[in-house]
């Protein structure tokens, strides 16, 4: 495999579209809570040029990059998480001026990246008698793969998708494919629209991008065939303006980063934020503080209630790391993913009321740790009881009030898979 290290130019590796499409909330019979009309997300446009696909390949499947940075999900699928510190040009492509300025675009939003970890985020499929990432090369593989009967009949929207039904940690993503589609069958993506029906979005072609509002709208990735490799690269986005607070959780990367760097990275991307909100209001403050202009109460109450509930959801994302490793060893990385659809079938289940509420009471006793959670708990439930809603930190499992609200509900709507899963075990109620 060639070494050459390439040198990010946006003359030579961008393409500027002159147009992009895209599509709304309402388009997909969703609402964001306020304006329908915000664009949820868009059809293929052209990103990359030929030399900028080469470039980008040639930046990642460096040994250095694959060594480093290379998890696996199966026997045929791997991502490359972090590849932005072992590579200058990945950095320099997702950081460049000239891309934010294609994603705004896009998104009709100014947007900036969430932080270094998640630049570059790149998923792999390699088919084949050898999987092995070494086999990789700059160029894109052509040959095609014959498709077996069991691939003919594959139901995309089954379970065995690449990535199932699911929200994104962060609110916008940019993604990118890196390889040729020309003889490729599936690897659509597939987004859930207001009646529960799936809307299937456009298949890329190598060079091409699409954006989406992935932290509002459910979406899976279904299994490409007929073609021996699949890589999409990925970076994921937040609104730039103060006084938008974004709704990110780490629970999806969460399950397999070296969380000592997810964690620092997370902590200050978060109180960064929390600093130009709290500069924001204190600007405010200084340029009304005449005797005769009014005290800016809603701006301040405001201001701190969302410093409340931001700076919690912030601690509350970063599990003890002995927690996560244990999860993840007693119940696999793809468990813990699913965990939301474990207590799903268990919460179906006859009498698990009494079973849940016992087991809830007996917390506290038998894992300690766990006590901050129930406080969180303990307060969405006041907060259902008196007509409001769960607060910033509710955002992707509705809260009805009608229904029985469980203390593994209130994990479920944190994100807090890991946790989820051993609070079922240990309290014997999985």
């Amino acid at each position: 495999m060639s070494q050459e290290i390439d040198v990010f130019d946006p003359e030579i590796h961008l393409v500027k579209p002159d147009s992009i499409s895209n599509f709304t909330f309402g388009d997909l019979g969703l609402s964001n809570g306020s304006n329908d009309d915000v664009v949820a997300g868009s059809h293929p446009f052209p990103f990359l040029t030929k030399d900028g696909v080469l470039a980008y390949r040639r930046s990642i499947l460096r040994p250095e990059v694959l060594d480093n940075c290379a998890r696996w999900l199966g026997n045929t699928t791997a991502m490359l998480r972090n590849s932005a510190s072992k590579s200058q040009f990945v950095t320099d492509l997702w950081t460049s001026p000239a891309t934010t300025e294609i994603v705004r675009k896009a998104l009709n939003m100014p947007v900036d990246i969430i932080m270094p970890m998640e630049i570059g985020h790149t998923n792999i499929q390699v088919m084949g008698d050898d999987c092995s990432l070494d086999r990789l090369t700059a160029e894109p593989w052509l040959e095609s793969m014959s498709l077996t009967d069991e691939e003919l009949s594959y139901d995309p929207l089954s379970a065995g998708s690449v990535i199932p039904w699911h929200f994104d940690s962060y609110p916008y993503v940019c993604i990118i494919m890196l390889s040729d589609t020309t003889s490729m069958t599936g690897g659509h993506t597939y987004l859930r629209t207001g009646d529960g029906s799936p809307h299937k979005v456009e298949g890329p072609a190598m060079g091409t991008a699409v954006v989406l509002q992935g932290g509002q709208v459910e979406h899976l990735a279904s299994r490409a065939f007929g073609s021996a490799e699949r890589i999409t690269t990925i970076s994921s986005y937040k609104v730039a303006n103060v006084g938008t607070w974004d709704n990110s959780l780490i629970s999806n990367v969460r399950v397999y980063d070296r969380l000592p760097d997810l964690y620092r990275q997370w902590s200050l991307y978060r109180l960064k934020k929390m600093r130009e909100e709290i500069e924001a209001v204190e600007e405010k403050l200084r340029s009304t503080s005449d005797p005769s202009d009014p005290f800016l109460h809603d701006e301040v109450k405001s201001l701190c209630s969302q410093l409340s509930q931001y700076s919690t959801r912030t601690i509350r994302q970063m599990i003890p790391i002995t927690m996560r490793d244990e999860a993840v060893s007693k119940f696999s990385a793809r468990t813990v993913t699913d965990a939301k659809d474990v207590w799903k079938n268990i919460r179906e289940q006859p009498g698990i009321h009494r079973r849940v509420v016992d087991a809830t009471d007996r917390t506290a006793k038998v894992m300690p740790e766990m006590k901050d959670y129930l406080l969180d708990w303990y307060q969405t439930k006041a907060r259902l009881a008196v007509g409001a809603d769960g607060g910033h930190d509710s955002l992707r499992v509705p809260l009805e009030a009608s229904a029985e609200y469980y203390f593994p509900d209130e994990l479920v709507r944190q994100g807090l898979n890991e946790l989820l899963l051993l609070w079922l075990d240990k309290m014997d109620v999985l």
